[in-house]
């Protein structure tokens, strides 16, 4: 793995970086890690696409790293179909789900 530059802060704010910062170091969680530079990224708009998203993860996940994040709307593309999303707001459009596909941190 690539050591840690001296500002990881300032490189995660960079577009398609993921910083996950370790807070609380204990023996499994030793060090922060920063993604930069995704392969691919994997992105979900609308519910319906969340589902083929998280099963497009869980076949990269054992080849490859992946770091991004999931929003709590996202719910609404693993409930039956009854249940309709709520208006999201009227500002731009944000993924529901989004994940770069890294080589390693």
């Amino acid at each position: 793995m690539r050591p840690i530059p001296f500002d990881p802060f300032s490189l995660a704010r960079a577009t398609e970086a993921v910083l996950l910062d370790t807070a609380r170091a204990d023996q499994e969680n030793k060090r922060s890690l920063l993604f930069v530079s995704p392969r691919t990224h994997l992105v979900a708009y609308d519910p319906v696409e969340v589902i083929p998203v998280l099963r497009q993860i869980d076949r990269l996940s054992k080849t490859c790293w992946l770091a991004g994040y999931l929003r709590y709307e996202a719910v609404y593309g693993l409930l039956p179909k009854k249940f309709t999303p709520p208006q999201l707001g009227t500002g731009p459009r944000r993924p529901l789900v989004w994940f770069g596909v890294y080589d390693a941190p």
